[in-house]
């Protein structure tokens, strides 16, 4: 079984709540950037960073990257998060002005929405959401896009 680590940075709890999302979905284990040491990295196989997205950049990625890039595994991806929608153009410009420092760029998801769990995620990308909430923006859908690119890392 994979080791995955779901590392996060949040001023708000907007993106914790999908980072603890996804780690509760791909039982991972839970990191937040104020807390995260060398160890950490250690016997792991699977690296998911996530940061809200300001500006055309990803909160803290560029800082976490410079500290901790030999320590990362072959396996890794970032998580922007937001409220509103990305056109194509602007995740490329993102990713372009995140990535440049880069030595292999990352895998990168876009999650837009509202993060909330309920039924088991494997069930849930195989099932549309129906509720009270937009089925494309909230729940597991929000975080659908990160699990498969995991799906397919492993």
């Amino acid at each position: 079984m994979r080791t995955i680590k779901v590392i996060y940075q949040s001023q708000t709890g907007f993106t914790q709540a999908f980072a603890q999302q996804l780690a509760q979905t791909l039982h991972a284990e839970l990191v937040d950037t104020k807390l995260i040491a060398p160890k950490d990295f250690e016997h792991v196989d699977v690296v998911l960073y996530g940061g809200h997205v300001s500006g055309h950049q990803i909160a803290g990625f560029k800082r976490f990257y410079r500290q901790y890039a030999e320590l990362l595994p072959p396996h890794f991806l970032v998580f922007g998060t937001g409220i509103f929608p990305m056109s194509l153009t602007e995740v490329e410009k993102l990713q372009v002005k995140s990535f440049a420092t880069c030595h292999q760029q990352p895998v990168f998801r876009y999650l837009q929405g509202q993060p909330e769990v309920d039924l088991p995620w494997r069930l849930r990308l195989k099932l549309k959401v129906k509720g009270g909430t937009d089925a494309e923006t909230s729940g597991l859908e929000a975080v659908r896009p990160v699990l498969e690119a995991v799906d397919h890392l492993l």
